[in-house]
């Protein structure tokens, strides 16, 4: 990330994410019931668990709705290995 992208805001958003992330864990309830949105490069549909994915919005010129730099799948991966009952609601913004 462009260290100029890094405002305030940004890091008291990401330090207060990993602040509440314990507390989210202790739940218990491994994400059951939460739809989470991701903004990112898109998500290939094919490589997450058939009933990860709610929607898929691109909002770029491909329309294609697949992750050409697979960042997005890996941070959709990432989440689900927290919270394996999570739901992943997908806008694709770059790639």
């Amino acid at each position: 990330m462009d260290p100029k992208l890094l405002t305030p805001e940004i890091i008291i958003q990401t330090e207060i994410s990993y602040r509440n992330l314990k507390r989210v864990l202790d739940l218990g309830n491994q994400g059951q019931g939460q739809i989470i949105p991701l903004i990112d490069t898109g998500v290939n549909a094919q490589e997450l668990p058939a009933d990860a994915l709610v929607s898929q919005v691109d909002l770029t010129a491909d329309r294609d709705n697949r992750d050409h730099h697979n960042h997005g799948t890996l941070m959709a991966r990432f989440i689900l290995g927290l919270a394996p009952k999570a739901k992943i609601l997908s806008y694709k913004v770059n790639g």
